[in-house]
């Protein structure tokens, strides 16, 4: 991308583009804001799964915010293990991994997963990490996201009048909890 005669501000994880300014939803936040409220909730076995790519393209920030939960509740690290998965795993699979682990809740970013747990399992509270329909889950707020861009578009115009900025920003886009009816 030629840099000198352009302003650019990208969408994504910043390891993908260390040299450019960068937005991106909080993803460890967002896991840490669905683990508090489902356990604000009584919740207390919650799985997390996601396909590896997701967590590759996360910064392996959903593990790391899993984990984090996991210790300061006093959970041992060997139980609730995440279910992190290659490919789409059959709705088998993931029926196997929450009755063998006996949990009452999980985390996921696929939103086809969730419909399918949320039918076969109407005992367990499933949440998209990917809010967007009539799920209950963290939406990443994109509208805030495509906002943050442009005023750090803007910034970094009016900025360059003055200087060459020196380094890049990291914008980190919070999530918020969207509470929907069970089916």
């Amino acid at each position: 991308i030629p840099k000198s005669q352009f302003h650019i501000v990208t969408f994504g994880p910043d390891s993908l583009y260390p040299d450019l300014h960068v937005i991106q939803f909080d993803y460890y936040e967002n896991l840490r804001l669905a683990w508090r409220k489902l356990w604000d909730q009584g919740y207390r076995r919650i799985g997390l799964t996601y396909k590896e790519s997701l967590g590759w393209r996360t910064n392996h920030a959903w593990l790391a915010a899993y984990l984090a939960e996991k210790q300061l509740a006093n959970i041992p690290a060997q139980d609730l293990p995440e279910m992190i998965h290659a490919h789409e795993p059959e709705i088998e699979a993931l029926l196997t991994w929450i009755n063998t682990h006996q949990l009452d809740a999980v985390i996921s970013p696929r939103p086809d997963s969730i419909a399918a747990l949320q039918q076969s399992t109407p005992h367990v509270k499933v949440i998209s990490m990917h809010q967007v329909g009539n799920e209950t889950g963290v939406n990443p707020n994109p509208e805030h996201a495509a906002f943050a861009a442009l005023e750090l578009l803007q910034f970094e115009i009016e900025h360059a009048l003055l200087k060459k900025s020196t380094f890049n920003l990291r914008t980190h886009i919070p999530g918020r909890w969207i509470e929907r009816e069970s089916l």
